[in-house]
């Protein structure tokens, strides 16, 4: 077993913490009882995720492991039949219709578990996605902060990995069918050997207990195994991954990266071997005991129903046609005993690689108070981090910093110390300082991604966690330095809507028009067979098209001041722009937010100059807040020598 995933930090406030349940991920020895409690509870899961998505998955597959059952139990009686027609020689009326009322009924299992199975298949594939889709939508609901911490990353992707790749939650509720399928199976052929031999049947149970003991010690054994090595699966995938993003294919030829990248993979790969080699070797070994056992089964079955067809020692003599019956019994209890040991492992494997699933479903989301929530069932009741459009706008008229510190989780050094400001309505600020100095940081905790580890917040004299966060971030209005867009139209960008939508109101496209014309998006769109119904993405979208770094930009911010709140936060917001396009956004900026309070962040002095104030932050403190005119006296400030040091490569 791995060990706990993390620890606290040492005098770490709790809201930027992983919670408890991700820090004890792997439990420690529990009793059978509690291991059955777990395992209940797991199961439980896995069959509402199931359930969610397929309602009659679950009834399917009981269908099928009846009739496949009656398939085996009619499968060990056609021998016997037919040996008793040829000996007894039946009247040809009687044995015509014996054997046809046989492949009849043959006929129709066969019918219905075809039909059966193609529904599992098409259900399997409906249940896969939803379960993908599922955990897509878990990743939205959760604290941001989460998605930061390289420990819920490997959580997630080892739910990912378990549910997707491993597919458990299908193969739990699958396996489950061939318990019940061959459960009712041994049933039946026990009740036939018990008319041959009690003794037959102990002896076949006790080797059956036997085999359920080596399944058990092969079970603990591969846990442990999968377990270990999820770490290094996800370490191979991500280089597999790196080396096929085309976004990396210009550096991975220009700095020829392929052989770095090949021997890393080539270590983890055969870090994968050895471990696979120890595991074959184990399993290979319990396997091979299991075959000796088996095959004792059919010695002795086969010989002492041998010996009641040729003497009457060890009891009353028996025909061929039963000798079949017997012989065939056997065979198909040893298949189905194997078979129900196979499931039965396979479903406690499962189990155990639910769990962490199990742990990522239950972390907290955005909204909730409780560190432990009820995990899948519930998922649809819990509140979303989704934006509200229908909610009551509140404009922010005033942002305060109350002598707020925040340090990064797993960081021992706080990012901001102790800062404080304030921001007026309509006012435009400029955030200046070195890298690491804390400005991007300082709007991720006015977006509520991360939560101060004291002092205080206040919007409109109230506390930013107080606010209903729907409502809050419907007025918060943002591009990021490592902004995305999503493989949709442009205008779907922009507004953050369907196509379908945009297109039946009027509203929506002249309010995109208006938008795109301000940000000059029209000036490459226009020239785009579809123009702003273009898709992004060729490698999704045939008619699809790939915009540049700075048409990307002017998207992002069209996509920014389309949503009007009253706050605009633009970080790093022209660095992929050429610099007639970044004097043009300079020039209209006023315009562009149209009176809304705004925070600009930018390693270009100029920005400066067109903001009401300059906040400057150095090493998580703030050296200045005050406009341009009055910073610049200060000679000596830090703000002054970096805009003199870029001023300096603009003169003629």
């Amino acid at each position: 077993m791995s060990k706990k995933i993390s620890q606290k930090a040492e005098n770490k406030p709790a809201n930027n913490q992983q919670p408890k349940i991700v820090e004890e991920i792997i439990e420690s020895k529990l009793t059978t009882g509690e291991q059955l409690k777990m395992y209940a509870v797991r199961f439980r899961l896995a069959f509402q995720a199931i359930k969610n998505q397929s309602p009659n998955f679950i009834v399917i597959l009981i269908l099928n492991a009846i009739i496949q059952s009656a398939q085996i139990g009619l499968a060990v009686f056609i021998p016997k039949v037919f040996i008793d027609v040829l000996i007894q020689q039946l009247v040809w009326s009687s044995a015509f219709y014996l054997i046809w009322g046989i492949v009849l009924i043959e006929g129709i299992l066969k019918l219905a578990q075809n039909t059966l199975r193609r529904k599992i298949e098409v259900e399997q594939v409906r249940v896969q996605h939803g379960i993908e889709r599922e955990i897509s939508a878990k990743v939205t609901r959760l604290p941001y902060h989460y998605l930061e911490d390289p420990e819920i990353l490997n959580l997630k992707e080892s739910a990912h990995f378990a549910l997707l790749n491993q597919q458990v939650a299908v193969y739990i509720i699958t396996n489950f069918q061939e318990i019940l399928r061959y459960g009712l199976t041994i049933v039946l052929l026990l009740a036939i050997l018990a008319q041959l031999s009690l003794l037959l049947v102990l002896f076949l149970l006790g080797t059956f207990v036997i085999i359920a003991l080596l399944q058990n010690s092969l079970k603990t054994y591969e846990t442990n195994f999968f377990l270990n090595i999820i770490g290094i699966n996800r370490k191979y995938g991500y280089f597999i991954e790196k080396a096929i993003q085309p976004e990396l294919q210009q550096a991975i030829r220009i700095y020829n990266l392929e052989p770095l990248l090949s021997t890393r993979v080539d270590q983890l790969n055969l870090e994968i071997i050895d471990f696979m080699q120890e595991y074959m070797i184990h399993s290979g070994k319990i396997q091979g005991i299991q075959a000796i056992i088996t095959d004792l089964q059919g010695v002795v079955a086969y010989g002492y129903s041998a010996m009641r067809v040729l003497t009457n020692i060890v009891g009353s003599p028996i025909g061929i046609g039963s000798f079949s019956l017997y012989a065939g019994t056997t065979i198909q209890f040893s298949i189905a005993m194997r078979k129900i040991f196979d499931a039965y492992r396979e479903v406690k494997q499962c189990l155990d690689y639910l769990e962490p699933y199990q742990k990522f479903m239950q972390l907290p989301e955005i909204g909730q108070e409780s560190e432990q929530t009820p995990a899948i069932s519930s998922t649809k009741n819990l509140k979303s981090n989704r934006i509200d459009r229908s909610a009551k706008r509140k404009p922010i008229h005033e942002i305060i910093f109350d002598r707020v510190t925040f340090t990064y989780p797993n960081s021992k050094e706080p990012v901001l110390k102790d800062i404080s400001f304030t921001i007026r309505q309509g006012e435009k600020i400029s955030i200046v300082g070195l890298n690491g100095a804390g400005k991007t940081t300082l709007v991720k905790l006015l977006c509520r991604f991360f939560e101060p580890d004291s002092g205080r917040i206040l919007i409109n004299g109230e506390d930013i966690q107080t606010l209903d966060e729907s409502s809050y971030l419907r007025e918060v209005s943002a591009v990021f330095q490592d902004f995305r867009l999503v493989p949709f139209s442009i205008q779907s960008n922009i507004a953050s809507l369907p196509d379908q939508m945009i297109n039946q109101d009027q509203q929506f496209i002249s309010k995109i028009e208006t938008i795109v014309s301000e940000t000059s998006v029209n000036e490459f769109t226009q020239n785009l067979k579809n123009g702003i119904k273009t898709k992004l993405n060729k490698s999704i979208h045939k008619q699809g098209t790939e915009l540049s770094g700075g048409q990307s930009q002017k998207v992002a911010i069209a996509r920014a001041l389309y949503k009007e709140g009253s706050l605009v936060i633009l970080d790093e917001p022209t660095s992929a722009l050429d610099p007639l396009a970044e004097a043009e956004i300079y020039e209209h900026f006023d315009t562009l937010v149209r009176g809304q309070t705004a925070l600009y962040i930018s390693h270009r002095m100029s920005s400066s100059k067109f903001c009401d104030k300059v906040l400057v932050l150095e090493q998580g403190e703030i050296a200045g807040f005050a406009p341009h005119e009055e910073l610049i006296k200060d000679k000596n400030s830090l703000y002054t020598r970096l805009f003199n040091e870029q001023a300096k490569y603009y003169e003629l």
